[in-house]
């Protein structure tokens, strides 16, 4: 059980209230959270799930995922970074929930490994029973609704033995999922590693096959298994990571060695004072 390095709390839309700019079938996901629509009884509405991660500086406009006070200053640096990523639902949100948004619990999960999805022919695990990720995987409720589609020809299959048969069917593709979602869960406070891998995230995505239209995208109609699909990716990542970080880390470096020029010149000063040994009066 590894814990998430990523906390969320949830801005609502009015229900019923849609935009010609956003399509209500489409999951929208942004470096700030993402957005999509749920059923408010039986009205479509339109969430926010912002999105603070651990390695966000203090300065970072996330920080006020986390504040608990509705303050003026807090509903619009909230105002100000929600129109940053998602301004087309800005106008969707009424001025009330920017203060109920303070009062509202925060959530976080875990990425979850099991080292069996089936206990003595007798239980299956499935979803996130068997293998809760993460939000950015944004295969939660596919790989959940995956399982039981190949545990349904299992029992197809071999209704007298499906379990063990699911579990070797399965096993490879949920295994390659979940060093996904770990890799996407890693905590990265190397600045230059956290450049590197932006990069790569966007060289990769311009392939003809990057992980996201495999996933989300035409592709993902059709797609293979998750087994294909993360062994393409992690193959991309070996060449274009790599590549990223000659690129990264020397420029890191160099803006360290700046950086610590002249704290080393203020150690020195400090150091080179003549220490007083005049002995002062206590009263």
């Amino acid at each position: 059980i590894t814990p998430w390095t990523n906390e969320y709390r949830v801005l609502f839309a009015r229900p019923g209230e849609m935009t010609d700019k956003l399509n209500p079938r489409v999951h929208y996901i942004f470096s700030g959270g993402y957005t999509a629509t749920i059923d408010n009884h039986g009205q479509q509405q339109w969430t926010v799930v912002t999105c603070l991660r651990e390695s966000d500086p203090i300065s970072s406009p996330s920080q006020v995922v986390i504040a608990d006070e509705a303050s003026e200053e807090n509903i619009a640096r909230l105002k100000e970074w929600v129109k940053s990523f998602a301004p087309d639902i800005l106008p969707l949100v009424p001025e009330e929930e920017f203060t109920k948004f303070f009062s509202r619990r925060t959530y976080r999960g875990a990425v979850v490994e099991c080292s069996h999805l089936q206990m003595h022919d007798w239980i299956a695990l499935l979803g996130d029973s068997a293998h809760s990720v993460l939000p950015p995987t944004g295969e939660g409720i596919n790989s959940g609704l995956e399982d039981t589609l190949v545990f349904g020809t299992c029992i197809e299959e071999n209704p007298n033995a499906p379990f063990p048969l699911y579990e070797e069917k399965r096993k490879p593709d949920i295994d390659a999922l979940l060093e996904y979602a770990i890799y996407l869960n890693t905590l990265v406070n190397c600045g230059a590693e956290r450049v590197a891998r932006g990069i790569f995230i966007v060289l990769e995505a311009q392939t003809s096959e990057s992980i996201g239209k495999q996933l989300f995208g035409p592709l993902g109609v059709n797609r293979g298994p998750y087994r294909d699909i993360i062994a393409s990716w992690k193959t991309k990542r070996a060449f274009m990571l790599n590549a990223a970080r000659v690129f990264s880390y020397p420029i890191g470096f160099v803006i360290s060695a700046i950086m610590f020029i002249p704290d080393l010149f203020k150690s020195k000063n400090v150091h080179s004072k003549p220490r007083d040994t005049t002995l002062k009066s206590i009263v």
